[in-house]
């Protein structure tokens, strides 16, 4: 299992990149990563309150 903030370090490690990247092609994949970390970080933590809500 990946820690929460694990993933938003992710989203924050892509947005580095693509604002250090040189051209607009690498621009763009790195912040389409950040994006798809995004969409992992709010699925995993839907996952979670799902998990608890069950468990309660």
């Amino acid at each position: 299992m990946v820690a929460r903030d694990a993933y938003q370090q992710r989203v924050s490690e892509c947005v580095q990149f693509a604002e250090q990247a040189v051209d607009d092609k690498e621009r763009m994949t790195w912040r389409e990563l950040a994006l798809c970390w995004l969409r992992l970080s709010e699925y995993a933590e839907q996952f979670r309150q799902e998990a608890k809500s069950r468990a309660a």
